[in-house]
C-alpha cells in the first residue's frame, strides 16, 4: 500500500474477520463519528465495506469533515484468501 493512501474498512469486527484487503483497518460506521481522530488528514483516504452501502455513508461524513477520500461502490465478497469484486450497474 503507497504511504500517501490510507484504507479502511467500514463492516462490524466480525464480518471484518470473515475478510478485509491485506493493510485495511477496521473502523466500523457505527464507530467512525467517535474515531475520526484515527484517520489521517494528510492522505488520501479509500473506503470499502460489503456492498458500498456504508463505505457511502462514511464518504460523505468524511468529506464534510475536509478529508480527501473516496470510495468503493462495489460488492466485495471474500471467500477462502480470495476476493470477489462486483461492480455496481
Amino acid at each position: 500500500m503507497p504511504n500517501n493512501y490510507f484504507l479502511f474498512d467500514v463492516k462490524e469486527p466480525d464480518e471484518f474477520a470473515e475478510g478485509a484487503f491485506k493493510y485495511a483497518k477496521n473502523i466500523p460506521l457505527s464507530e467512525l463519528e467517535n474515531r475520526l481522530n484515527e484517520i489521517p488528514k494528510d492522505k488520501v483516504i479509500l473506503i470499502y465495506c460489503a456492498t458500498g452501502v456504508r463505505s457511502e455513508r462514511a464518504y460523505n461524513l468524511l468529506k464534510k469533515a475536509g478529508y480527501k477520500v473516496h470510495f468503493i461502490d462495489a460488492k466485495i465478497e471474500f471467500e477462502n484468501g480470495k476476493v470477489n469484486i462486483i461492480p455496481k450497474e
